[in-house]
């Protein structure tokens, strides 16, 4: 045992009493050792991996589909003798299934968002294309808004199950007893404007040229939804597809995804208004589809304030997905 007299300073071993002074000696403590945590403890997986969830996702999406189909074919026949359901009930079943499975796969998930938009993706290509095949055209609702509300709900049943069930929080590295505590400032999230730019020119085109684009689908696919006067609203679909594309660009692979978006979405709705105001005498559709939701026969203050409105939220939107789908990369 070492010990230290308190009254001369001295360190003496193996002795209890100081031979100088007669004063008992204190026990000196050591250093205190810490051991190391074991490598790679923090960097262990806090649940199942992203295969393994979205696996589990498409299980579910085609366990639901077909119950939830064979189901409603059940009650069908107790009421009728009719033993198939159209193509609209089918759409709305899917719909219901991907919303499930996709709480289901987000469960427990950081990349819930993702997961969500795949499942959505898959399931809404497994749905059209036998269709597309069977039938050899569709109409546009079909191939715009089916795949619109499809990823809409896939991202926001992968967002509420995120939300449900959280996964486990990122626990802090803690140095060793030597190594000096340092505090680390945040540096602040700085606009990405050159995002910001290209995201609002995306955004301009795909609302003023969104009556070319969905010419092009016409052809490439066969759709006759010219036929159910349905231009405006197709047109309409597709600009929102590019103010979400033009936010996700806006946002991705930043910490600010969503103030990228807002800013993203001004610039894009100022935009798209003067644009549109610039040729009055011939407005593309989609400012026709806000002319008959508003019932305005000419260009007036409420479609160009509905137009504008629509652009900015659904680039906000984009930008927040696109913080979520594309995170930043961390700094070593």
């Amino acid at each position: 045992m070492r010990g230290y007299c308190t009254k001369c300073g001295r360190v003496f071993e193996g002795q209890m009493l100081c031979p100088q002074c007669g004063e008992g000696l204190v026990e000196e403590v050591g250093e205190l050792n810490v051991p190391p945590p074991p490598p790679g403890l923090e960097d262990a997986p806090d649940g199942p991996s992203f295969l393994r969830r979205l696996a589990l996702g498409g299980i579910t999406l085609l366990g639901l589909y077909h119950g939830f189909k064979h189901l409603a074919i059940a009650g069908l026949l107790s009421y009728s003798s009719a033993n198939i359901l159209p193509p609209g009930a089918l759409a709305c079943l899917l719909i219901a299934a991907t919303l499930a499975a996709a709480v289901v796969a987000g469960t427990v998930n950081r990349k819930a968002e993702l997961t969500g938009l795949l499942l959505a993706t898959a399931a809404t290509a497994g749905f059209l294309a036998p269709e597309f095949i069977q039938r050899g055209d569709l109409p546009e609702e079909w191939l715009v808004g089916i795949p619109t509300l499809m990823v809409m709900v896939g991202v926001a049943g992968g967002a509420a199950g995120r939300l449900m069930i959280p996964p486990a929080p990122s626990l802090p590295r803690f140095n060793s007893v030597d190594t000096p505590i340092k505090a680390v400032r945040r540096q602040p999230v700085r606009l990405s404007w050159w995002r910001i730019v290209a995201g609002s020119v995306l955004v301009v085109l795909g609302t003023n040229y969104a009556e070319f684009v969905r010419y092009w689908l016409l052809i490439a696919f066969g759709g006759k939804g010219g036929a159910f006067g349905a231009a405006p609203l197709v047109a309409w679909q597709i600009s929102i597809i590019a103010a979400v594309i033009g936010g996700v660009l806006a946002g991705a692979n930043t910490r600010a995804g969503f103030r990228q978006g807002l800013f993203t979405g001004l610039l894009a709705s100022a935009g798209t208004v003067v644009a549109i105001a610039s040729v009055p005498s011939s407005p593309p559709l989609v400012f026709q589809f806000w002319l008959d939701q508003v019932g305005a026969s000419d260009a007036g203050l409420l479609p160009f304030v509905a137009l504008g409105g629509t652009v900015w939220v659904a680039t906000a939107v984009g930008g927040w997905l696109g913080e979520q789908l594309i995170p930043p990369r961390r700094r070593p």
